[in-house]
């Protein structure tokens, strides 16, 4: 059934259902139930695990299935570790520049592990915090020397998307783009949110229901 016609049939039996009462279902019945319906307790969500240390284990199949598929890492690949360090830090976004700080201002060797600025991970990356100037009631510094020999500074008064920062109408159009297409796809996206960027021109809310379906 489509939304729309699901949320009427809410609404058309909204004054029978508050009369109702409902049954007290026993164990075994609430049991069934479960098993049945619910995704954690249905049995044919799981399998034991064939071989490896876990072997018999059961588990959801899909994590199965990963456990038993085989592995991305070449079986010669050297694992001599070429740092060494308290904290690693992956991604040097704003999630991670923080983590980077707080671990720094605490004493933690730090080595903080970011793209070349175009989304391409590569070789020579991989960097450590050198430097780090938090002063009270001033932004935050962030200064990563990497190991290819280049210096990375990086300082953010205000982070995009607060109220001191805010997001113009292109930028936030484009984060909400990223979000949504996968769910909704582009064609509803991109329709959904030019409707949205114009709402004062939408005689009826009702109708973006439609968009927000996949």
């Amino acid at each position: 059934m489509q939304v729309e016609a699901l949320q009427d049939l809410v609404h058309r039996t909204r004054e029978a259902r508050r009369k109702q009462t409902l049954p007290k279902y026993p164990p075994h019945e609430r049991d069934t139930l479960i098993k049945k319906y619910h995704p954690d307790f249905r049995e044919s969500a799981y399998r034991p695990i064939k071989f490896g240390p876990n072997t018999g284990d059961m588990t959801v199949r899909e994590l199965a299935c990963l456990l038993e598929g085989d592995s991305p890492i070449p079986a010669d690949l050297d694992l001599t570790p070429a740092h060494s360090v308290d904290v690693l830090v992956i991604g040097g976004g704003g999630a991670g520049s923080s983590a980077a700080l707080h671990a720094h201002a605490r004493g933690a060797q730090v080595m903080l592990v970011s793209n070349d600025g175009e989304g391409r991970w590569v070789n020579g990356s991989m960097g450590r915090v050198t430097a780090i100037a938090r002063r009270r009631g001033e932004p935050d510094e962030l200064h990563v020397a990497l190991t290819d020999g280049r210096k990375v500074d990086h300082f953010t008064k205000f982070p995009p998307g607060t109220k001191e920062n805010p997001l113009d109408t292109e930028a936030m159009s484009a984060k909400v783009r990223d979000l949504m297409t996968p769910v909704l796809g582009a064609d509803k996206t991109n329709k959904l949110i030019d409707q949205i960027n114009n709402l004062e021109r939408v005689d009826d809310v009702r109708a973006l229901r439609a968009l927000f379906t996949a």
